[in-house]
Order: structure tokens, then sequence, then C-alpha cells
């Protein structure tokens, strides 16, 4: 190689290594968005809608599934006394989770909304998949604590 050559060669390897960190420092800078931010064509899940099985999905309407969901950040008043907190009712919330194998998927869901309504509560959502080696659910109940043992 000649002495021209070699350094043509450097020039171009300074040149990409320029290129490179150029490109490389544009992809990692920050948004122009800031790092707190939504996005306003965002939802939440799909709409609801009747699976294969025939059960209704989680109640959402298809416009209540397209909600962007923002929550104001919580306000506390620390000048407030111990008085005003000693006379609240406490909230005992208690949670259980079992999971069974059964034939009829459809049935046993049926079954389990009107065990929550039998005793005081409601279902909160209730998803039936069709899909893999054999269909399943996932059904969410409340009922009240008094009920719940």
């Amino acid at each position: 190689m000649t002495k021209k050559s070699i350094i043509g060669s450097i020039v171009c390897i300074g040149i990409l290594v320029i290129l490179v960190i150029i490109v490389l420092g544009s992809i990692g800078g920050k948004s122009s968005q800031g790092d707190l931010y939504y996005d306003e064509d965002f939802s939440y899940g799909e709409s609801a809608g009747v699976d294969s099985l025939g059960i209704a999905g989680a109640g959402l309407t298809e416009q209540a599934s397209k909600r962007t969901m923002v929550a104001p950040a919580p306000t506390f008043d620390t000048s407030a006394s111990d008085d005003t907190t000693q006379g609240q009712e406490r909230l005992i919330i208690k949670t259980g989770t079992i999971a069974i194998v059964v034939e009829e998927v459809g049935l046993a869901v049926e079954q389990v909304q009107r065990f929550a309504e039998s005793h005081n509560g409601f279902v909160v959502s209730s998803n039936a998949y069709n899909t893999g080696i054999a269909p399943r659910a996932e059904i969410t109940i409340r009922v009240p604590v008094e009920t719940f043992d």
C-alpha cells in the first residue's frame, strides 16, 4: 500500500466513526414530548364482545374501551389533625384465587356468576378463551367480606 492509500483509509474510517456517533446520538436523544406523556389514541384492552363460547367480555362498550384513562395526581392535606382520620371506617379487602378443571367452561362461568349474585356480589370481569389445547376462562367477582369465607 502506498502512503496516499493509507491516509485515505484512515480518513474514511474517521468519517465512518463520526457518522456512527451522530446517528447513535440522534437515536438515543430525548423525546420532545418529555419523559411523561400519553397517547390520545391509545385504548386499554379490546372492545368487549361475545367470544366463541357465547360469554360476554368485561362488560365494556366499544366506546368505553377507547377512552384515554388518565387519573389526576392525588393531593394530601398535611395540616389535617389526627381526629379526622380516627372517625373513618376501614375497608377490609380479602383476595382469593381458585383454579379448577371442568368439562364445560361456559357452564362453570355461569355457575360462578350465579354464586356471586346469590352472595350479594357481582362480576367484575369475565373472559373466555378458545385457544390452545382446551378452552379456558377467567372470571373476577366481588362479594361482601361477610360472605367471603
